[in-house]
């Protein structure tokens, strides 16, 4: 999956990259014979960001319409007199 995020960030496709995994040993119940056996079970993981942003740069990921905190001129003034009382 690592290996997935990484191919996605820097390579995006419009359509889902999907990785299959087998569980060859899944319990299953009958609920009609109440019978339990088992049986293989194949489950679909694929990447979805709907909500979240990632950084190209960073790898890391911050909720949508997030920009980072940056302090100019007249912020650091502020910082500074606050400092001193």
């Amino acid at each position: 999956m690592r290996q997935n995020l990484l191919d996605e960030i820097q390579d995006p496709q419009d359509e889902r990259r999907n990785v299959d995994v087998t569980d060859p040993n899944f319990f299953r119940c009958d609920f009609h014979t109440k019978d339990i056996y088992v049986s293989s079970r194949t489950k679909r993981y694929g990447l979805v960001f709907d909500k979240r942003v990632v950084d190209p740069v960073t790898f890391k990921s911050y909720p949508y319409g997030y920009t980072p905190f940056t302090l100019d001129d007249a912020d650091m003034a502020n910082v500074e007199t606050l400092l001193e009382l």
